[in-house]
């Protein structure tokens, strides 16, 4: 991909952001624009809580992955994007991991106790 017109759109669809990669390109005496790729998408009301955060950059990461950017290329891309919703990093991210594993220790012993009940549910 080596295309310098790259670009982050963004389209509110509800409470819904969702974020393209596009490409601008001239056709005559017109310009386009052509998506590259689909980003991810979050919901407004959602975007302060971090699942949905590192759901949303999971995926665009793993795209962008795709695409073999230089860093020259991704890192506009990238700064963009977290304009847009925050990474998760530092110490929300280990606060986080921390909450999980106790929930994961709970979900655990809950198991135990009452077995039959995952099958039931």
């Amino acid at each position: 991909m080596r295309d310098s017109n790259m670009r982050v759109r963004c389209e509110e669809w509800g409470d819904c952001l969702s974020a393209h990669l596009v490409a601008n390109t001239r056709e005559g005496a017109q310009i386009r624009q052509k998506v590259i790729c689909y980003l991810g998408s979050i919901g407004e009301k959602r975007a302060h809580l971090v699942r949905p955060r590192i759901d949303f950059w999971e995926l665009a990461t793993k795209k962008l992955n795709a695409l073999d950017l230089s860093e020259e290329e991704r890192t506009p891309i990238e700064l963009r994007l977290a304009e847009l919703v925050r990474p998760v990093v530092g110490e929300e991210l280990a606060e986080y991991d921390k909450h999980m594993e106790e929930f994961s220790k709970v979900l655990k012993i809950l198991a135990h106790r009452w077995p039959g009940q995952r099958k039931k549910m």
